[in-house]
């Protein structure tokens, strides 16, 4: 995923999503989009799409936005910069999942100085000679304060 991506990592985490109405908010590096669509059996339908400057979610504009295009109560499905998340991968023989969890564990406190500041989410990809494991890793407090942020506009985050 490159910066220039747009929307479309806020499409490929709501792209299940295929009734009801779900806000994605994209944190990019330089602005936040944030977009409403409504999903059932017909294609998604954009129903209000705004894009505000990092500088302005400080100074709440991001939330005058949620206000005025009434989102509030909605999912919201969130997406963080690139910039912000590292993936590491990790190939392993064929093992049992106490034996896998074990190997990851090592090889992650080789990869990652300080894991107390850290979420992350393991993607796994069996195979008849092993496991290929992708980590996905965000810095804690940024994802506690977009969180928050979220939370505070009246979102309930389903997805980060």
């Amino acid at each position: 995923m490159n910066p220039s991506s747009g929307l479309t990592p806020v499409f490929n985490q709501i792209k299940n999503l295929r009734r009801g109405i779900t806000v994605g908010l994209d944190y990019g590096s330089e602005c936040v989009k944030v977009l409403e669509m409504q999903g059932g059996s017909a294609p998604f339908k954009i129903n209000h799409f705004a894009s505000v400057p990092v500088q302005a979610t400080a100074q709440d504009g991001l939330g005058q936005i949620v206000t005025a295009q009434k989102l509030q109560k909605r999912n919201a499905s969130v997406s963080i910069p690139d910039e912000k998340v590292e993936m590491h991968e990790f190939q392993f023989p064929v093992l049992g999942k106490t034996e896998l969890a074990t190997a990851l564990e090592f090889e992650l406190a080789k990869s990652i100085p300080s894991r107390d500041f850290v979420y992350f989410d393991i993607l796994t990809n069996k195979k008849s000679s092993g496991s290929d494991v992708q980590c996905v890793l965000a810095p804690r407090d940024f994802v506690d304060q977009r969180y928050d942020e979220v939370v505070g506009y009246g979102l309930t985050p389903h997805s980060l």
